[in-house]
């Protein structure tokens, strides 16, 4: 090999030489500025994420808190609720209360057991034909002010026949049971 660059003229070997320079100041660059900030821009990448599951981990956190302040809340709730409570009972003391009873078309008392297997859901689905829109909401309003923790799931309201003013209420109401 230093014969074939012996051969060469003086500005032949120069032009080697500094494109040998060059090749070396590509790989001293390469190895000394682009490959670290690269490898700089990939850390900040991972703080960022890192920084967003933890935002994450924080909001399931208050998420989880404040489920298990109503989870209490309602435990209590429940406690404190009369001996023998039925929702069903409880709908039509309150259909008498609000003067609705007599348009009460039917009540269909339902229950099912929930996934955990302790306690389980009363449902009550029901219609009120032939009201006008005050004591459905008086009704209503029943309901979701009760201290008992019961709360409508479900309601389809509809015109009652040709009778102008008049309502049809269908309302599915749950309460848990201990």
């Amino acid at each position: 090999m230093t014969s074939m660059i012996s051969k060469l003229s003086n500005r032949e070997k120069r032009m080697i030489y500094a494109a040998g320079g060059v090749f070396i100041l590509i790989l001293l660059i390469q190895f000394m500025i682009i490959l670290p900030s690269r490898k700089n821009a990939d850390i900040d990448a991972a703080i960022a994420r890192k920084k967003n599951q933890l935002l994450e981990m924080r909001i399931f956190e208050a998420e989880y808190k404040d489920a298990a302040r109503n989870a209490s809340a309602s435990q209590i709730v429940l406690k404190n609720r009369r001996r023998g409570f039925t929702l069903f009972s409880f709908l039509d003391g309150l259909s008498g209360r609000v003067g609705v009873k007599d348009s009460i078309a039917y009540m269909k008392p339902s229950s099912r057991k929930m996934k955990s297997g302790r306690r389980k859901i009363s449902t009550v689905e029901m219609k009120m034909a032939g009201v006008t829109m005050k004591q459905a909401l008086n009704y209503l309003y029943g309901v979701e002010t009760s201290k008992d923790s019961v709360y409508i799931k479900k309601m389809v309201i509809t015109q009652a026949g040709r009778t102008k003013g008049l309502i049809d209420v269908v309302l599915q109401v749950e309460t848990l049971e201990i």
